[in-house]
């Protein structure tokens, strides 16, 4: 391909770039984004009137709207977006998903340029971002499925291989869509019904029940299963985590119900509820297996409670899940769940910190030795773990941090180096109390998980009259003025470190969200995306958010 790619912002020559504090701040509303934080609107909104030359504060606003389902406020963003930055190319990406969901090929046509290539809609650029190239392929690929181009669609699927393995989920939408295209369009006419593997013989005749449940499993039948012998127990929910791994193509079709994909969950929390540390071996054989399997049947578990889990099994033998950390490649998510473990044996147990910092140590010297060629996801396991050293003030450690970091030894994320760590955890100690979390029961998760379905089901518009969002008109009405657009930057620097306090202060005031330093330079302009045709139910969620489908868009 003619076009050359990069990950980094500001390297992209993007017709409206970030200067270093702008992009500062975006990572930092974005940070709230991702986290769900009712401030978010209110603080994306001060920063798109602070730079209003960039007009990726406004397509994040447009996503936070579209989770919202507040449309009017998104189209009238969006509108903002077409006619104050026309070289803007996500808001072409968005207009072109409105098209396909109406079957429009030609208005798709139109907005993704002639030739269908973007070196041909922006003959003057020469370095795009991943995001860009791969928001536009996406794009493209749809177009190719309305006119049921199966060459060209294949084609442009063929060129954005090479990205697999640095940004799987993107290129697992890519994927998906090809074979959607291909299903629908298959001499083989309509699915079949699914054909379930055969149920293996269990000790425990209860067991078996547990194929049929989803999280609304009647607390009688868990609590029997509970209290039958421990050591059949064990053997018998050692076996479903086999069954599950063994059986998992026959699983992960797109005709399976919901209800026949959480047994894997039903075992891990039982195994947890009984303290099998025996059982340490067999689920992280589990885990060790393909990401994609891991990710089909656990989903959003693994960030939410994958911690609690190893924190049971694995509280007397840590040594084995740091000899797991280093068997693993290219999985960020899992070895930083347990880093998280690490880190909360050490908060629930303070008498053990001596105990974790030798651990801790051992991983800084061990991540010395990897590079991103080696490992792509590296750098961000290398992130986790300077977090965790601060956050515990394992003060003995700061030394070789210090050392590591100035003699450019570490893979580090957004190339953090000394003088940030220092500033945030050594000059001013961390308040662990921060990141202290409290373990939680099978049916306190499961509650959870079943009230966040019933939410992003209800059509309730109630939460938008909170005095958190009356500042929300006052903003759009600002960024409508003209004098906002057409104001210069003076210094973006000295702007940024004016309004950097107080941003920060309202970012920590918030009790109430889990911390999250990971974020998804991929993500960063990727525009939210409503639906795609057909997506199967344990298939990522097209919006971006990294969920199952079925766990996101998919509930209503």
């Amino acid at each position: 391909m003619a076009i050359q790619l990069t990950t980094e912002l500001l390297k992209a020559d993007m017709p409206y770039p970030f200067a270093k504090a702008s992009k500062k701040k975006f990572e930092q509303v974005f940070k709230l984004f991702e986290k769900g934080n009712k401030k978010a609107i209110s603080e994306i909104l001060k920063a798109a009137a602070l730079y209003p030359q960039l007009p990726q504060f406004l397509n994040l606003a447009a996503q936070y709207f579209d989770q919202a389902d507040m449309q009017e406020e998104k189209m009238k963003i969006m509108q903002d977006l077409k006619e104050k930055f026309p070289l803007f190319l996500f808001w072409r990406i968005n207009e072109s998903m409105d098209a396909f969901l109406k079957k429009d090929a030609e208005k798709m046509h139109e907005l993704l340029g002639e030739e269908l290539r973007l070196e041909s809609l922006y003959p003057a650029r020469k370095l795009f971002h991943t995001s860009e190239y791969l928001g536009y392929t996406r794009a493209v690929m749809l177009y190719y499925s309305l006119r049921k181009d199966e060459t060209q669609l294949l084609k442009r699927m063929a060129e954005a291989e090479h990205l697999k393995k640095k940004f799987p989920f993107d290129t697992k939408i890519l994927y998906q869509i090809a074979m959607t295209f291909l299903v629908e369009n298959s001499s083989a006419g309509k699915i079949e019904a699914p054909v379930l593997p055969a149920i293996p013989g269990f000790q425990i005749k209860e067991v078996e029940e547990l194929f049929n449940r989803d999280l609304t499993i009647p607390d009688e039948l868990y609590d029997s299963i509970l209290s039958k012998d421990r050591k059949l127990l064990i053997e018998d929910l050692e076996k479903l985590l086999q069954h599950g791994i063994d059986n998992y193509r026959t699983y992960n079709k797109k005709n399976v119900p919901n209800k026949n994909t959480y047994f894997v969950w039903h075992a891990l929390f039982l195994l947890k509820d009984i303290e099998a540390s025996e059982s340490l071996p067999a689920v992280l054989n589990f885990l060790k297996q393909d990401e994609e399997l891991v990710e089909f049947y656990l989903g959003d578990l693994i960030s939410d409670f994958l911690w609690e889990l190893l924190y049971a099994l694995a509280d007397q033998d840590v040594r084995a899940l740091v000899d797991f950390i280093k068997t693993l490649r290219d999985n960020y998510l899992l070895r930083s769940e347990i880093i998280l473990t690490l880190k909360q044996i050490a908060l629930h147990h303070p008498e053990r910190t001596v105990e974790i910092e030798s651990y801790l140590r051992e991983l800084l010297l061990y991540v010395s030795t990897i590079s991103d060629e080696e490992d792509v996801f590296i750098e961000e396991v290398t992130d986790t773990l300077l977090e965790t050293i601060g956050e515990l003030a394992l003060t003995r450690l700061f030394p070789e941090v210090e050392r590591l970091l100035k003699e450019d030894m570490l893979p580090v994320i957004y190339g953090i180096d000394w003088e940030e760590f220092e500033n945030r955890y050594v000059s001013e100690k961390f308040d662990s109390n921060k990141v202290y979390q409290e373990l939680r029961t099978r049916k306190e998760v499961y509650t959870e998980y079943l009230e966040a379905q019933e939410e992003h089901g209800d059509d309730d518009d109630d939460e938008w009259d909170d005095d958190e969002y009356d500042d929300v008109d006052e903003y759009l009405d600002a960024l409508d003025s003209n004098d906002a657009y057409e104001d210069s930057v003076e210094d973006d620097d000295e702007k940024f470190e004016d309004n950097e306090d107080d941003f920060e202060k309202d970012d920590t005031d918030d009790e109430d969200t889990k911390d999250k330093s990971y974020i998804d330079y991929q993500e960063l302009n990727t525009p939210y995306v409503k639906k795609e045709p057909d997506v199967g139910r344990n298939d990522p969620c097209p919006c971006g958010s990294g969920k199952k489908y079925k766990k996101c868009h998919g509930k209503s």
